[in-house]
């Protein structure tokens, strides 16, 4: 039986009655596409794919332009000669949906090569309209085989066996998309899915499953980080595809749009610069630090995530919308404090005495809901109300930040309501407000 080595791109096929595609051939292709078919095979920047399967495919355009996006993400890289001579003297074959649960693989047996599926996007669930193969499925299956055929030994290196050892034993790469820990995969397979997944995240930034990103790599291994950087060079997706600001990390490489690059930069600078004149304790802002930040298409944060920014408890980890008009958003002509509020949820979730069963915060958010404190003119509750999640990284905004806004507005607020509160959040986070006409710690226990 073949090994082979997947990552599930299961198509549902959905086809509307007896509808019929059309064929198309490579005849009717754009010129600058024709140019690149050679017999069988369509070639692209060095790059050979045999496609004798899928010539007369009616979506057969959208398809080669899918593979010169393939191809893109792995020559962007700047990879070391070697490596890119290597992946492209690699076998790939495209072939087309036609079972029900069709993947792409990289075979470990002879005649050893790649498939890649041309899998359906589907349209109104009745016809397929183009035809996509999922982002950086070439990527993976070459660094699959550069394991299998280039680094001595194979899935016996010992080098990757003794990091892919370490990283099993790491809490923090316990995730629920840890597919190489979780022991669905035989050991071999294992050892190539740690391999894939974190060659992908020290190359492009970040990667699906465990370790996620470059920047958890180089925290949690450093030394497996150092072995990465001197296999594919120190130009790595942690350069080209994140950027640090103060000690802030933010992960970019699932960006679909980088025209308003400089703008969405210079945004997160802003957002870094009014974090740091909050004047918290060192210890605090620390945290705020290690926590990973990831910007993301509009689309996927309006889809459930949340408008302009979230907090992921499971991955400890903030996304913040990378459209740079949500980022670029201003109240009253100050910064937005999205990376603020998410961070503060992280704080209270990570740092706080038992976390999000903090036994103080839900007492003031009762207090708050109980006599209405923080209402519109109205008398109606409002988003920070919403529960006291919210009522903790909202008022704690206003406290640091000294505006929001809604209620309450400003800190002074908190301290003429909840003076006790007041005192707890100034203690936790160290600050030297004097909205009470005295500078007081409290001594409500947290993790520092």
């Amino acid at each position: 039986m073949k090994k082979l080595f997947s990552i599930s791109l299961l198509a549902t096929f959905l086809m509307a009655g007896s509808a019929v595609l059309a064929q198309s051939s490579a005849t009717t292709l754009p010129d600058t596409l024709a140019s690149k078919i050679q017999g069988n095979y369509f070639v692209h920047e060095g790059y050979r794919f045999d496609i004798s399967q899928v010539l007369n495919d009616e979506h057969l355009e959208d398809l080669l332009r899918q593979l010169e996006w393939q191809v893109y993400f792995v020559t962007v890289l700047n990879l070391p000669q070697e490596i890119q001579d290597f992946f492209k003297s690699v076998s790939v074959v495209v072939v087309a949906p036609t079972t029900l649960s069709q993947e792409n693989n990289y075979d470990f047996t002879t005649p050893k090569g790649i498939t890649l599926c041309a899998d359906s996007l589907e349209k109104d669930q009745s016809y397929w309209k183009s035809y996509k193969i999922e982002s950086c499925s070439l990527l993976i299956f070459l660094l699959a085989a550069l394991l299998d055929q280039h680094l001595p030994q194979g899935t016996n290196n010992p080098d990757v066996l003794t990091y892919f050892q370490q990283a099993k034993s790491l809490p923090c790469y316990r995730g629920k998309n840890s597919s190489w820990i979780s022991g669905d995969f035989s050991e071999t397979d294992a050892v190539y899915s740690f391999f894939t997944d974190a060659a992908v995240a020290y190359l492009r930034g970040s990667s699906w499953e465990e370790p996620f990103s470059c920047y958890e790599i180089q925290k949690n291994q450093p030394e497996f980080f150092q072995y990465l950087e001197n296999l594919f060079g120190a130009k790595s997706g942690f350069i080209n595809q994140s950027f640090s600001y103060h000690g802030f990390h933010f992960n970019w490489s699932q960006m679909d749009d980088f025209s308003h690059y400089q703008e969405i930069w210079n945004t997160c600078i802003r957002q870094v610069d009014y974090i740091e004149s909050t004047g918290v304790l060192p210890k605090v802002m620390d945290f705020f630090k290690s926590v990973p930040v990831t910007l993301k298409p509009s689309y996927e944060m309006m889809n459930g995530l949340g408008e302009f920014g979230v907090y992921d408890r499971f991955y400890k980890s903030v996304s913040l919308n990378a459209n740079d008009a949500a980022l670029s958003f201003l109240y009253a002509g100050k910064p937005d404090v999205t990376l603020l509020h998410e961070l503060l949820h992280a704080f209270q979730d990570q740092v706080l005495l038992d976390g999000n069963n903090n036994p103080y915060i839900p007492n003031f958010y009762q207090d708050a809901m109980e006599h209405r404190y923080y209402c519109d003119p109205k008398n109606n509750l409002n988003y920070w109300m919403t529960n006291e999640h919210e009522f903790f990284a909202c008022t704690a905004t206003a406290f640091l930040d000294n505006y929001t806004p809604d209620e309450p507005f400003n800190r002074r607020n908190i301290c003429k309501y909840q003076p006790d509160y007041y005192l707890y959040l100034q203690g936790i986070f160290g600050t030297n407000h004097d909205d009470m006409g005295i500078i007081e710690r409290n001594l409500l226990p947290h993790k520092f």
